[in-house]
Order: structure tokens, then sequence, then C-alpha cells
């Protein structure tokens, strides 16, 4: 029957070691998909060259897998300040590293407009986390800190008006740049939720852009490498990897190795294998069925006159590899001449296991937010129409031969960040110009969220920040009749290596 794409299911799992697979195991794992996406094994091909006395080519050799995924997400906050979103170990993989400031802090008296002091906890930030400063009077004004000196934050765009002692700070989940350490993950997505699944193991975020343009939903854009694919796989544990049996020659016990294999065909392999190793006085057969009337079904039959599958007698019954491939441990399966064999009593399942819980927010449309450009007392707030903040990592794979998919990893090797920018023409505005002509530093702030009464809502906002950047291209445009200037923004990475852009939710 045909599968609807609209019923699938997306989960990442942050992975212990790099290239071991793992299982979704909580709810929250899952993220929505957008129309789009795609999960490709990408194994590479080799040219044979032997020459077999014939003008045509000899068989092609599979080489490395590389498996590749695509896919989006809306920029939405988890709607709990200090909780990031489900999908938050997207933007981790792609920048390194991350935190959250659990304990909301206060400020304390004689704050300036650059200068936030704070009661306790200036040891909670650094470069590049923010604050939602909660005062009516800035508008719940979201800033990031440029440095600490005790318990004072110098923040890196002033706000109007010096706050009070007594506000809230609130909790930033920050996302911050780093040269190793990014984590990997397991990505899963279960096609119609039970037409197929495909898994990635070793997954990397290599490329993320939020892309925007004014009154739609902002969308972040996710590209992931990984290191090997798997299809409809089956997972074997210790507690899973036995089978008793008795044949024409006696009673046995196959012991399958543990693994998670990548498809069902390879685990009948693996089966098969067992069984002619525990009698090799007979030879066993597995196979899985992809088609026809028991298609989702394994097939077990010997070249002998019997063959009993001991699932319920057995003295493995505790370690029976039975549901794994369709059968009960309740009762044995006994009585068919073994070279007819026996199915499987039920097909294998391709859904999900766990009902995802994503996250209750909805998505954001551009609209009520606000890019600040300048420096940290003379700055705008950009009138744009559309914008893309790209992060992309460059990655070197770690080949190795004893890695079953020929690779066992992934080093991200560069890093690479961009902003482009379509704003409006306004008459006597050089401002960016100069900024490209003459190689001018800036900074760059991005706020984005809900608004109440014209304040930032905690728990639903965030930003992202740029401490340093340069412009790198600038030209003028048209935008349907109305005269646009068109900037590129570079940030780059400071004289002490500090990094060149932060994410944060509020």
């Amino acid at each position: 029957m045909a599968e609807n794409t609209r019923s699938s299911r997306l989960a990442i799992i942050e992975e212990v070691t790099e290239g071991t697979l793992l299982d979704p195991s909580a709810a929250s794992n899952f993220i929505p998909l957008q129309p789009g996406f795609a999960f490709v094994p990408n194994l590479e091909s080799i040219n044979n060259e032997e020459i077999r006395g014939s003008i045509g080519q000899s068989p092609s050799i599979p080489g490395l897998e590389n498996p590749s995924a695509t896919f989006s997400e809306y920029l939405k906050h988890s709607g709990v300040e200090g909780q990031a979103p489900n999908w938050g170990l997207l933007i981790e993989s792609s920048m390194g590293s991350t935190s959250v400031n659990a304990t909301e802090r206060l400020t304390a008296a004689a704050s300036t407009v650059g200068v936030i002091k704070l009661a306790a906890g200036g040891g909670d930030f650094a470069l590049g986390k923010a604050i939602v400063l909660k005062d009516g009077t800035n508008g719940y004004s979201i800033r990031p800190v440029d440095s600490v000196s005790g318990n004072d934050l110098s923040i890196g765009f002033d706000v109007a008006v010096a706050p009070a002692a007594g506000l809230g700070v609130g909790k930033c989940v920050n996302y911050t740049p780093a040269d190793t350490g990014h984590p990997t993950m397991s990505a899963w997505m279960y096609r119609a939720n039970g037409g197929a699944v495909e898994a990635i193991a070793g997954a990397r975020v290599t490329e993320m852009t939020m892309s925007l343009s004014v009154g739609e939903l902002i969308n972040m854009n996710f590209s992931l490498e990984g290191t090997s694919f798997f299809m409809n796989p089956i997972r074997i544990t210790s507690s899973t990897n036995r089978l008793d049996f008795t044949d024409d020659d006696g009673t046995f016990a196959a012991t399958i190795p543990v693994s998670v294999y990548k498809h069902p065909h390879a685990l009948a392999v693996a089966i098969a294998s067992a069984m002619n190793s525990a009698n090799p006085g007979e030879t066993h057969a597995v196979t899985f069925k992809s088609i026809g009337a028991n298609a989702g079904k394994f097939l077990v039959t010997s070249t002998g006159t019997v063959l009993s599958l001991l699932w319920n007698s057995g003295a493995n019954t505790a370690n029976s590899i039975a549901a794994k491939i369709g059968f009960s441990t309740a009762s044995n399966s006994t009585g068919t001449v073994a070279t007819t064999g026996y199915f499987s009593t039920t097909v294998q399942s391709y859904a999900s296991s766990l009902t995802p819980a994503y996250d209750s927010v909805d998505p954001m449309a551009a609209k009520h937010m606000e890019v600040l450009i300048g420096t940290k007392s003379d700055y705008e707030s950009a009138c744009i129409q559309t914008m893309s903040i790209s992060v992309t990592n460059s990655v070197k794979n770690v080949e190795c031969i004893a890695a079953e998919s020929g690779l066992e990893g992934k080093v991200i090797q560069n890093r690479n960040t961009q902003i482009t920018v379509v704003s409006q023409l306004k008459r006597h505005d050089a401002d960016k110009f100069q900024r490209f002509i003459g190689s001018v530093d800036s900074k760059f702030l991005f706020n984005f969220g809900t608004k109440t009464g014209g304040n930032w809502v905690a728990g639903k906002s965030g930003c992202v920040y740029c401490p340093n950047v340069k412009f790198t291209e600038y030209s003028h445009g048209d935008d349907d009749g109305l005269v646009t200037m068109e900037y590129t923004i570079f940030p780059y990475v400071d004289a002490a290596a500090n990094p060149e852009v932060y994410f944060n939710f509020l």
C-alpha cells in the first residue's frame, strides 16, 4: 500500500560514542518535520578495472559510506525559561557547546545603560551569554554580555535607561562555538511511521542556516553527515541473542552476535551462520521476505527432516531472539518438515515505539523583532526585509580499515559564519557603506521572539550575537520597485581567540 509522508517522525539522540547507534528513549527525542526532508545512504561506488576478456565493465565495488540528511525546523523556544527546545541538540552539534543558567539572577543598585550590576551570580555569565532585562521601561530588553567583572556585566549594546535594582535577568540557554567536542547524534527517520525506518549513526551538523523573510515563519535549515546508514535496523543484545533448536542431529543452542544489524537480511544471514556453527552437521537457512504474501517475515529452514524451534521450552528462552524476528515464546515452532520451515507469526514493525512530545510553543513569524548593528553605544535597529545567518562546518573523514562503513568518525576542521541582509535604503544612510569601505569593526545582534505589551516574553525569545563583524560586500538592489541595500556581514574570531557567534534562548 502507499505510505503517507506526512505521518513521518524524526528523532535525534546524542551519542555517547561517535558512530555507535542509540535508540530513541524519550518522547522529547522527537522533533517536528517539514516537507522536503531527506535521508540518503551515499555509498561510494568504486570502479573495478579488471579486464575479463570483454569490452564490458567488471562489477563495481562498494566503498565508503557517507550518509547525509537534510531537514528544517521552525525557530521556536521550548516555552520554558532555562530549558532548551527539543531540537537544541542540532544547534549544539553545529556550534560545539551549551550551558544553562538555571538560577535567575537579580540586578543590584547603580547599574548603568552599559553595565548591569547583579546582586550575585556574575560567574554564571561569560562573553556571548545573554540576559532579558525584565524592566518594562526598557521593554524587557534582550542584551548579550561582552565581559564580566565580579558581578558586573558589560553588555554588547547599551539599553535606553539604566535599570533599577531587583529586576530579573532571565534564565539563559547558551550555545557557544568550540574547536572540539561537538556532540554526534543518532538520527532516526520513521517514514510514514510504519513504512520504513532509516537511521544514521555518527551524524554531525555540517551546516546550520537561519533564513527569514519579514512576515513569514523563520526557518532553521540543517545538513548532517554521518558514518553509517541503517534501513529497518534490528538491535540484538545479550538478552535477545539465543535460539534453541532441534534438528536430526539433536538439540542445540545458537548464539547470534550482539550488534545493530543494518537491515533484516543481514540479521537473517547472522542467524543462519550461528545455527550452522551450533550444528555443522546440517545446513540451516534463514531468509527475510521483502515481497509477497509473507513480506516482513523471517523464514527458518534446514536440509534435514526434523526442525523444531524451541522458543518456549529451550534452555535459553529468557534470552530468546524470538520477539526480534516475529516469533513468540508462548509456544515452540514444531511439526513442519525442515525444508518447509517456519515463517514468523508477525511481521516487522517500522513504527516508533514512543509517542512524540514536541515543544508546545508555536513557530515565530518574522515581525516585531529587531536587528541591531553598530557599536556598543552607537547602533541602529535595521529595517531588514530578508536575512540569512549560516554556520558551516568543514569536516574530514577519519578512515579506518576496521570500521564496517570504512569511517571511524568525522573531524570538524573549519567553521565559517556568514550573514547576508537585504534592507530598505533610507535617504542619507551611508552607514553600511562606510563600514564596508572602511572595514570598520562592528557588532551584530538579532533579537527574536514574541512580545506582549511591547515587552519580550521570557521563555519564548532569544538572540544571535556576533561581537566582532566586518562588512565584506555591499550593493544596492531593487525589490519590486523599492531600492534596497544588500550587504554581507562576516563575523570573525578576535585576537584573544574568542568565538564569532553565539546563540541564546531566553
